[in-house]
């Protein structure tokens, strides 16, 4: 990105992959209660129950997978995409 300094495009990808991360997991929990809670009341008779401490786990590896993916090549501050010359 022509005219960022390194700690802006950290910035930058930081958030962005926060904001990600959070719509995402917002809507796919969502997503995933309409069915989940039709099928578990049909079924079971009962609405469906994850322990809070069980969905942090999983949007915690949610969140480390966004930011492995994201900020790890943003480590080198945009190098690895910017520094390659079309051959």
């Amino acid at each position: 990105m022509v005219g960022t300094g390194r700690r802006q495009l950290r910035r930058m990808l930081v958030l962005e992959t926060g904001m990600v991360t959070v719509a995402g997991l917002v809507i796919g929990t969502a997503v995933a209660a309409v069915p989940l809670t039709a099928f578990a009341v049909s079924v079971a008779g009962t609405a469906p129950y994850l322990p809070p401490v069980h969905y942090g786990v999983i949007a915690g590896a949610v969140a480390l997978a966004a930011a492995a993916g994201t900020l790890v090549p943003g480590a080198a501050g945009g190098r690895f995409v910017l520094g390659r010359r079309a051959g």
